[in-house]
């Protein structure tokens, strides 16, 4: 009897370990997210999630996007996959409410960013733009080309600015990410703005980065370089620069 048990330890071992590879492997040979049991899905159960979604089927996305959130409740692109599987169905509200859950969860998605970006410029929320637009300006993997299209809007008002400029204050580790982006993607006055606020709140800049802005923002030609000037004049000194 307990060699029996053992014997069957043993295979119920082997079948979760191989059930466990063939999920690991699922991500880079779709094939096998089929093969792997359901109640060991994982990464498999991500795959068929996804594509569900391009199979133009929208209550099996559904079925498997939920599928994949009870296996999987944590990752937000999870629930970005579930949020888009609702909005295939006409749930827009429903979807809605689970793409706001998963961008609280993934700050680091910059696919939910730049939704929740579009949301609130939308609905003109500008501390929520602002504070999306600063997700995606601080993502290396952002395109400049995003960040050109999205800034105007996002930061488009004073008061959108002043709030950007209170995340950015704190934040030194953006503050050379901005200084280099940022300003390349924002218009000139936008961007003096910006930088001037976040300094009286505070953001010590590094001089030599804070000097290649002023030079960038005065290639814009927005006449508003020469008051960054005046900022590195009271804050830096010539061996900083």
């Amino acid at each position: 009897m307990k060699q029996a048990l053992w014997i069957a330890g043993l295979i119920l071992t082997g079948l979760v370990t191989t059930g466990a590879q063939l999920d690991r492997q699922s991500r880079v040979t779709a094939s096998l997210a089929e093969t792997v049991p359901p109640f060991m899905r994982g990464f498999a159960q991500e795959r068929i999630a996804r594509e569900a979604l391009g199979k133009g089927d929208p209550e099996l996305a559904l079925v498997e996007a939920r599928r994949l959130v009870t296996l999987r409740p944590l990752p937000a692109e999870h629930l970005r996959t579930l949020a888009l599987a609702e909005a295939l169905v006409g749930n827009r509200e429903q979807s809605l409410a689970t793409l706001q859950t998963a961008a609280r969860r993934g700050w680091r998605d910059p696919i939910i960013q730049e939704t929740m970006l579009r949301l609130a410029i939308e609905k003109g929320d500008s501390g929520e733009a602002a504070r999306r637009y600063a997700a995606l300006t601080a993502k290396p993997q952002t395109p400049a080309a995003l960040l050109e299209e999205l800034g105007p809007p996002a930061l488009g008002t004073n008061t959108s600015r002043k709030q950007f400029a209170a995340i950015l204050a704190p934040a030194k580790r953006w503050h050379s990410v901005f200084l280099s982006r940022g300003v390349q993607a924002l218009p000139a006055e936008a961007s003096a703005e910006i930088i001037l606020t976040a300094s009286d709140q505070g953001a010590d800049f590094d001089c030599r980065r804070l000097r290649g802005a002023q030079r960038a923002i005065a290639r814009k030609r927005g006449g508003t370089e020469e008051s960054i000037a005046r900022l590195i004049e009271d804050n830096c000194s010539k061996d900083q620069l």
